[in-house]
């Protein structure tokens, strides 16, 4: 736990540095440690460059001068009773011995808690931050001081403790901000040389951090497959994939069996791991299961499903079994199983809890895959009351982890701000039993995309930290002189998204917050703080990563704030002219020109749409949307592309290449909200022989806040229709399709690829 002295000692130990120059000596003891040789050089690097010195690392018993600064399991140590061996393997402590003396100690038996103490005295004395991969922010110092009280100590909450950022390669800059700022493990990256000589330890073991029931299963014979989950109609489902299909029967007592010999296979292989040498080794061993939401509907798994009042009962009881099997030869082993699909719900209270070997993870899902938590809320609004209390009950069944979203995903771009979201969340996260965390920070669809991805650091860390402390440490090293003003900006759209009751995430057309007065007030800031920065370049490019993004949407939005067609030829080249700052983050360095050039394509085709002829049978009717392939986004995947096609509208389509070639051609609409779908089936005899375009009708369909078009059987083609909802509104709507069906499974001795093609929808009233 952090103490709340801690907090108000770096603003005395900043306030009190006097105006005279002295040298320090960095201090280690004899045989330091993998940690500690790292904290050292971290050490030198940074006060070196805020003092202007050369920091020289002596071993304890060496000539010294100046103020020394010992470093972890020092003797010094030792007589100021600080016991390193007694502490957590990431806790820290900073006392100062005398004016010229400090510890900076910590426990682990790799030392990583005095690398965590080495940070803290960087970002508490010296005010050093970390704010992206590209730029360390050191302020100069004369003197590096401490007072003479100065005790401070820290332990984190989250255990584990991982954000990911889909970054741009090479991956080493972005580990090295990351570990700096505390994340100690990189999902499914591995355990590299790189993360070792950082000073982190592993985390997650064989075989992978998510999804693993397959891994368990792969070698399964067919006279074991009654291992594996049974589908409503009887039949075993044999997992080809961590997709599945299926899971486990988890009653038979077989598959327990092969279960705990696999995961002492994968323990005892890690053990021996070359890489892992030197190390505590892995200590989270993921049990869980294939992503997708078949259970086993065997008799016995069933009656243990009502037995513990929900599914999750059953995979807690198997998951448990396997704990039991291994608590004697590995206490430090814990087991972590998903609360998510089939056992998103938690039993009913009393009937089971998890072994003390085993954690629950549950999934934050949002909105964007149909579930009922918008992430762009916190979890104290109103609309994700539900998902609260969801949260609450799981707590009550023992330790948790956590696999969060702090992020908008699927094919949504809209202006949503986590940076109030993510202290609210962490701090119930921190009082609700979640001793590990891992978020999804998927990038480019918000705005503040760095400051999200670091408040989501920080707060991990430390998910006790006050915003109002965290956020001017970021905005001052990241804007400069403009710290203000942007302070302003985030302010300004948490008061207007505020006054939006719906979905932030999916109904970006529909966000009557984003108005006018939105975009007038927000670009007449974004001027301002570019002349506070006037020419420097690093803190101007940062705000055109956000100028660049809000252009991308008001764009969007052009009709809606009532742009002419000059103000959005203006609007347009500034956008293009601005978005490589906000692409330079996760789009890698020869990349970003061709996105940029797509982008120009995009609004070129997007000018164009105005002279696109209207098929005669639609002449005179209400028209309220005509969409082409610049308004589709395919859904995340890529198994949809859009190709060019010279029969198609505006020369491009939407293409799907199917896999099942003689699968029923299928269309419709889904109401996300409500769960409901319309669907419509074409005939083989239905389907015009020529592999052209042609028009196919929907039945008219009510749009709702959260709903979506589909093509094809698989649904790989969909386009959100919530942004013409309207509150109160008539939301009735006909809806045309253009598509063209190749291939022989929709025309007779066809000898092109099986596809659906979509180059066209028209909305009609």
């Amino acid at each position: 736990m952090f103490s709340r002295k801690a907090l108000t000692v770096c603003a005395v130990a900043l306030l009190s540095a006097s105006t005279y120059a002295e040298p320090c000596t960095v201090v280690l003891p004899q045989s330091p440690n993998r940690g500690e040789q790292r904290a050292a050089a971290e050490l030198t690097e940074h006060l070196g460059q805020a003092l202007n010195a050369e920091i020289a690392i002596k071993r304890e018993g060496e000539a010294v001068s100046g103020k020394t600064l010992l470093v972890g399991r020092t003797l010094a140590a030792k007589a100021a009773d600080i016991d390193t061996g007694s502490m957590g393997d990431e806790e820290w402590r900073l006392k100062a011995v005398s004016d010229n003396q400090l510890i900076l100690a910590g426990g682990g038996q790799t030392g990583r808690g005095t690398l965590y103490a080495v940070y803290e005295a960087l970002e508490r004395l010296v005010g050093v931050v970390w704010p992206c991969d590209r730029y360390t922010h050191i302020p100069s110092l004369q003197t590096l001081t401490w007072p003479a009280d100065f005790d401070v100590t820290g332990n984190p909450i989250f255990a584990a403790r991982g954000v990911y950022g889909y970054h741009k390669s090479p991956p080493e800059p972005r580990r090295v901000y990351m570990a700096r700022n505390r994340m100690n493990f990189f999902h499914d990256e591995g355990y590299t040389e790189d993360m070792k000589a950082l000073g982190l330890d592993p985390v997650y073991g064989s075989p992978r951090a998510c999804h693993t029931y397959y891994n368990y299963t792969s070698d399964l014979e067919e006279a074991d497959y009654d291992c594996f989950s049974m589908d409503a109609n009887g039949k075993r489902q044999v997992a080809k994939s961590a997709s599945g299909p299926g899971n486990i029967c988890f009653t038979n007592p077989k598959t327990r069996r092969h279960f705990i010999r696999r995961l002492r296979e994968y323990i005892a292989k890690d053990q021996a791991d070359p890489r892992f040498e030197g190390t505590p080794g892995p200590w989270i061993y993921e049990i869980s299961a294939n992503d997708n939401s078949a259970y086993c509907h065997c008799p016995d798994c069933l009656a243990a499903a009502e037995k513990y009042g929900a599914y999750s009962g059953v995979v807690i009881e198997f998951t448990n079994a396997l704990a039991t099997a291994i608590e004697k030869d590995y206490p430090k082993v814990r087991l972590q199983m998903f609360a998510y699909t089939f056992s998103e719900e938690p039993p009913t209270e009393g009937a089971i809890e998890a072994h003390p070997q085993v954690q629950i993870r549950l999934a934050q899902i949002g909105t964007e895959f149909n579930k009922t938590r918008q992430s762009s809320r916190s979890l104290l609004h109103p609309n994700n009351a539900k998902s609260l209390e969801h949260l609450q009950r799981w707590s009550r069944y023992g330790t948790l982890s956590i696999w969060d979203y702090c992020a908008i995903w699927g094919r949504s771009k809209s202006i949503t701000d986590f940076t109030y979201i993510i202290p609210v969340n962490y701090s119930i996260y921190a009082d609700n039993n979640i001793r590990s965390y891992f978020a999804e920070f998927s990038s480019g669809r918000s705005i503040f995309y760095q400051l999200r991805l670091w408040l989501g650091m920080r707060f991990s860390y430390n998910p006790k930290a006050n915003i109002d402390d965290e956020l001017p440490r970021f905005l001052n090293a990241y804007y400069g002189p403009a710290a203000g003003t942007v302070k302003q900006i985030i302010d300004y759209i948490n008061r207007k998204t505020s006054t939006f009751p719906g979905d932030l995430a999916i109904v970006n057309q529909a966000r009557t917050d984003l108005d006018q007065e939105f975009f007038r007030t927000v670009n007449a800031l974004f001027d301002q703080a570019e002349k506070q920065v006037g020419d420097n370049r690093f803190y101007h490019e940062n705000l055109l990563e956000e100028r660049g993004f809000v252009d991308m949407i008001h764009l969007d939005r052009a009709a809606q704030t009532g742009l002419n067609a000059a103000q959005i030829d203006e609007l347009r080249q500034r956008f293009l002219k601005n978005y490589p700052y906000h692409l330079r983050t996760y789009v890698n360095d020869d990349k970003v020109q061709a996105t940029v050039a797509k982008m120009e394509e995009k609004y070129a085709a997007l000018a164009s749409k105005k002279n696109l002829p209207l098929p005669e049978q639609f002449k005179g009717m209400d028209i309220v949307a005509d969409l082409a392939w610049p308004d589709f986004t395919p859904t995340h995947g890529g198994r949809a592309k859009i190709v060019a096609d010279p029969e198609a509208a505006l020369g491009k389509t939407e293409k799907f290449a199917r896999d099942n070639v003689n699968a029923p051609f299928e269309y419709g609409f889904y109401d996300a909200t409500s769960k409901k779908t319309t669907k419509v089936l074409v005939p083989a005899e239905k389907i015009v022989q020529d592999e052209k375009y042609h028009w196919y009708e929907l039945e008219p369909v009510t749009v709702t806040q959260n709903c979506y078009v589909y093509a094809d059987k698989s649904w790989w083609i969909q386009h959100g229709l919530s942004h013409l909802y309207q509150e109160g509104g008539n939301n009735a709507y006909r809806v045309f399709f253009s598509f063209k069906l190749l291939g022989p499974g929709f025309v007779a001795g066809a000898k092109t690829e099986p596809a659906v093609c979509l180059d066209r929808i028209l909305i009609v009233r």
